[in-house]
Order: C-alpha cells, then sequence, then structure tokens
C-alpha cells in the first residue's frame, strides 16, 4: 500500500524491498512518549503547519457529549469526514433527520433541529456508534455504513479485511484486531484477516486466486470489508529507471496508474457484492508519506518528485474512487496531516504500536464511532470523534 508513492525508480536508488517485508527501523533508534494520546520524540523535527481541519460545522465537543449536523452538499465538496464543511451559502441543512446512538448502556434517539444540528450529553464512557436514518441521494462524507451498523446494533458482527502488507507488517497486533478492541463495548466483533503482503490490486480481481480461495468464502457473510491495497501496483512502474529522465511524466504515469488500481477495486468490490449485496466496504486512504523527516526514502522521494506532486497522487486516489461507489472512506491521508509521522511508523511503509492504533481509531471514525473516556488500546486517543457529521449529495 504504501508503494503508492515510490515513484521515478526510488526503489532502485535506495535498494528496492518488496512490500511483503521492509526491513524493520532498530526500535531503540529513539525514544517514543505518550503526549496527549500521540507518540512524540522529544527531538522531532518541526512539523509542517499543515493540520488536518477540524469538523466546522459541529458544536464544540466535550468530554461526555456527542454532537454534529446533517446537511446537503450543495456544491459537491464533501468527500471525506476530514475534507468536507457546512457552508450555509450553499448547503442546506436537513431538519427533522433521524440520528440513533447504540452504546454499551443502551441506545438513545434524537432529531436534528432547523440548523440539521444533533446532540448527545451525559454519556458514559466507552466507544458508540452513530447512526443517522436513511436519507435520499448519496453519503458524500462516505461514512453511512448500514449493514455494519445494524449488525452492531444486534451484537455480533464480522469484518473482513484483504489487500496488502499494511495490515500484516509492523507491530501487533494489527489495526483490524484493534478496531474490535474498541468495539468491544458495543458486540462481538469476529477479524478475519486475508491480506497478503507483496499482492497487487489484479491480483484480487475475481477469478484470480486470492479471490477465489482466499476472500470469496469469507465475504459471504460478512457485514464490513476493509481495503487496503495498491502500493504494490506502483513498484513495478517505479522499477524503471527511466522515470528519473522525465519527472513530471513520471507524475502523470502515478496518476494514470492510480485510475487503473481504482478499477480494480471497483470491479473487485463489485463481485463481492454479487456475492453479499448489502455488506459494507471501506478502503482505506494512505497517510501522507511525505511528512516523514527520518525516513530516508521518503525525504529522498519528496526531494525528486515535490511533496505537491506525491500529495497530488494521494488525494488523485480518493477522487478515483467515485462518490456513486457506495464505498465508505477512512481518510487517513487527512487524518495524518500535520502528524509527526516518524513517531507512528514500524519502517517507512508500515505502522508500529502507535500507527495500528492510529489507525484503528480511523477506521472506527469512519464508522460514524466515537471512543468517550480512556482507550483500551496502547498510544490510543481519549474522547475522540465526538462530531460525527453526514452529508448528503445528488
Amino acid at each position: 500500500m504504501a508503494r503508492w508513492l515510490l515513484l521515478a525508480g526510488l526503489s532502485l536508488a535506495l535498494g528496492a524491498c518488496d512490500d511483503g517485508g521492509a526491513a524493520a527501523s532498530d526500535p531503540s533508534d529513539a525514544a517514543v512518549s505518550a503526549v496527549d494520546g500521540a507518540a512524540v520524540e522529544p527531538d522531532a523535527a518541526p512539523v509542517e503547519p499543515d493540520a488536518a481541519p477540524a469538523a466546522p460545522d459541529a458544536a464544540p465537543a466535550l468530554a461526555n457529549t456527542i454532537a454534529g449536523r446533517m446537511h446537503r452538499d450543495g456544491d459537491g465538496s464533501d468527500e471525506s469526514v476530514y475534507a468536507a464543511a457546512f457552508d450555509a451559502e450553499l448547503d442546506t441543512a436537513i431538519e427533522g433527520a433521524g440520528v440513533t446512538l447504540v452504546g454499551a448502556d443502551g441506545e438513545r434517539r434524537t432529531t436534528t433541529d432547523a440548523e440539521g444540528r444533533y446532540r448527545f450529553d451525559d454519556l458514559a464512557d466507552g466507544t458508540w456508534l452513530a447512526i443517522p436514518d436513511a436519507h435520499d441521494g448519496r453519503c458524500a462524507r462516505r461514512n453511512c455504513p448500514r449493514r455494519f451498523a445494524e449488525a452492531v446494533r444486534a451484537g455480533r458482527a464480522k469484518i473482513v479485511t484483504w489487500g496488502d502488507s499494511v495490515p500484516k507488517i509492523g507491530d501487533a497486533p494489527f489495526f483490524p484486531d484493534r478496531l474490535v478492541t474498541l468495539l468491544e463495548d458495543l458486540a462481538d466483533v469476529e477479524s478475519v484477516n486475508v491480506a497478503v503482503p507483496g499482492s497487487t490490486s489484479d491480483e484480487w480481481l475475481p477469478g484470480g486466486r486470492y479471490f477465489e480461495q482466499r476472500l470469496r468464502e469469507d465475504v459471504a457473510d460478512a457485514d464490513l470489508v476493509l481495503i487496503s491495497i495498491g502500493g504494490n501496483d506502483l513498484v513495478a512502474y517505479a522499477s524503471n529507471p527511466a522515470l528519473l529522465r522525465d519527472i513530471p511524466a513520471a507524475v502523470e504515469g502515478a496518476h494514470a496508474l492510480v485510475a487503473e488500481v481504482a478499477h480494480n477495486i471497483l470491479t473487485t468490490v463489485g463481485a463481492i457484492r454479487e456475492i453479499n449485496p448489502t455488506v459494507d466496504v471501506a478502503f482505506c486512504l494512505y497517510v501522507n508519506y511525505t511528512q516523514s523527516r527520518r525516513q530516508q526514502i521518503w525525504v529522498l522521494a519528496t526531494r525528486l518528485l515535490g511533496e505537491m506532486n506525491i500529495r497530488g497522487v494521494i488525494e488523485g486516489a480518493r477522487r478515483a474512487i467515485p462518490g456513486d461507489s457506495e464505498l465508505l472512506l477512512v481518510d487517513l491521508y487527512s487524518a495524518s496531516l500535520g502528524l509527526p509521522l516518524d513517531d507512528l511508523l514500524y519502517d517507512p511503509l508500515h505502522f508500529n504500536d502507535a500507527g495500528q492504533t492510529f489507525y484503528a481509531e480511523e477506521v472506527l471514525r469512519a464508522l460514524g464511532g466515537v471512543r468517550i473516556g480512556e482507550s483500551p488500546l496502547s498510544h490510543g486517543r481519549a474522547s475522540y470523534g465526538n462530531d460525527p457529521s453526514w452529508s448528503y449529495a445528488e
């Protein structure tokens, strides 16, 4: 997955390592401490002031309060829970829409007011899941699970994860299992991780051995499918040293490859839905690796290609999955902006203990999940995601 951005022969320049097992950095390289739930090294390099935007359309988050907004996206600008905002001149608040909150101590119910806002107060510590009523139009922020939400309400759910090495390499337990831990307040959740390190998107197409031998049987009764794929597709592309002679052409080729990978993902998702028509499917977008200051492979990538070019490829991956595909989107790219990314990395490509927790928390948020109080995970944040909001577009 993280190989998406190893463009222009960087794997040759630095010594290519297959995505199935990059060499891990020595954990003794830095002392990591927890500050506000995130791992921070005392000598960390300054991070560029490009922090992920907080949701501007929600009421201020209080420790035991969940509050958000529902609206119609008038200009089509909403793309994820991070890449979205309410604009009073372009968007329309949705009044009277129902929101259900599911937690360890039961369910609560409310409706939105004239400004599209809702609010729940005096909530117990633990994990909560905010579920909006079904609404006309596509879910613009791509955070409206249906089957998974109902499975959690019923007390039992199954998650299947497929893709490349990110769900399989790094500090265990890996993020799908940590997500189960976050959800244990709500339901008995089974996690099946069939990811294959080193695999490419075409190897998961229907008819291929990974789809037929690893995925088909398990998705039949899944409530949620998580996807982490695409990095190794670029390995073959990046291994051509001729790309270094024309960087602009190399970047354009990367954008074309993003579109091809998106096509493969959508083809596989289509086959999954033929087997299980109601399953929720979530695609995990990539973090902003250009924020790494200690992993030399990303320092060199940024110097050769330019940070904006690399970021453009990642943003292009987000836009390559069309809104009407009904895929949920875990926007790890936006969530990672402004973070000391090196403190989350196990090696240049995979994630350490803090990074695996970060992944799990962002999947939870994309599902409408909220954590109140202390986290059961190491490096976990306390009281985050208190502002689940939704927008809808034609």
